[in-house]
């Protein structure tokens, strides 16, 4: 029975194992890999019949799953990411699917919390056999029913197959993506404390896949409104070095005029730029620099008051932001 019960680790994971390395493969590869895992298993299990040394069989399973594991991640990472991506970058702005950032973050949070549940249960298995005497005494003076709580290969058993839904979950969840269906299912996972389903959008809870459309839209809303802050922002420097520009060419005006206005009234005065100059009698000058001084006080203003409405603004757009984000919109 032992060998039983141990053995069946090592063949739930060689078939994990198949699901993850023929995937869009060549069915001579696939009937190639199966039979060499079925040659794995049998090689593992004529070993641990022969020797009955738990150690191998730890080493066995731990190296299997960690390949399969670690491959997985790879699999997500370079092959899934970038596919994922330029999906998403095709796909309208108003789209419910989650985007790229959101389905992997997901996934790596599916990974950790099964490997956490899975190591646990490993790590209650080897105190087990550590303290196995020490333990059972204890369980003897508990009784039942509060004795269970102590039985450490039940719990061993338990975690490792909830560990191991959470990678078969997460192995079919991936497998939808890479086929370009992460539109027509959805991972149903609400918490830590739900197990996760792979689901189609019409199964999902009503409201759910609502919800998500609705945060699309307002997450699409809300980079609006972003961008519309930045584009104030732009032209409020826009309109600030205009209008010092102007103030500058009305003080120049001004200090010119208080320079001619000491000259006698029957003086000309020399007006141009560069090598193009006329002569002007003082008082002509004077009532051009007034004129100009009028039309550049007209354009200050006139900035001024463009400049303040561009302040508002944005002050606007930063308060409906600040609104959204405290109404829980997520940009993820």
């Amino acid at each position: 029975m032992q060998l039983v019960d141990e053995l069946a680790m090592i063949y739930t994971t060689c078939f994990m194992a198949y699901a993850t390395f023929t995937y869009a493969r060549s069915s001579r590869f696939s009937f190639a890999l199966g039979v060499s895992l079925i040659g794995l298993s049998y090689f593992i299990t004529a070993r641990y019949y022969e020797t009955k040394n738990p150690q191998f069989h730890q080493d066995a399973y731990t190296i299997l799953t960690a390949t399969v594991v670690f491959s997985n991640m790879w699999i997500m990472e370079r092959v899934l990411r970038p596919a994922l991506k330029a999906r998403e970058d095709k796909r309208p702005t108003n789209s419910s699917v989650p985007s790229t950032r959101a389905l992997l973050s997901q996934m790596w949070i599916m990974v950790a919390t099964g490997l956490s549940i899975f190591l646990g249960g490993f790590l209650v298995w080897t105190l087990d056999n550590m303290y196995c005497d020490t333990i059972r005494r204890w369980r003897h003076q508990i009784q039942l029913p509060w004795a269970v709580l102590l039985e450490g290969h039940a719990w061993w058993h338990l975690m490792t197959g909830l560990g191991a839904y959470y990678y078969i979950v997460w192995r079919i969840w991936m497998h939808r993506c890479l086929d370009g269906d992460e539109d027509k299912f959805r991972l149903y996972w609400p918490s830590v404390f739900y197990l996760p389903e792979v689901k189609t959008v019409d199964d999902l809870p009503s409201g759910e896949d609502k919800k998500r459309r609705q945060n699309a839209s307002q997450l699409d809303l809300l980079r609006e409104v972003e961008t519309q802050a930045i584009a104030s922002q732009q032209q409020i420097a826009v309109t600030r070095t205009q209008q010092a520009a102007k103030q500058r060419e009305m003080r120049m005006a001004q200090l010119t005029r208080t320079e001619i206005s000491s000259l006698p009234a029957d003086t000309n005065v020399y007006e141009g730029v560069g090598k193009m100059f006329i002569s002007l009698p003082v008082a002509d000058m004077k009532s051009k620099l007034e004129t100009q001084m009028k039309e550049l006080e007209g354009d200050v203003e006139t900035l001024g008051k463009r400049l303040h409405y561009l302040e508002v603004s944005q002050k606007n757009s930063k308060d409906q932001i600040d609104r959204m984000l405290r109404g829980g919109v997520s940009a993820s």
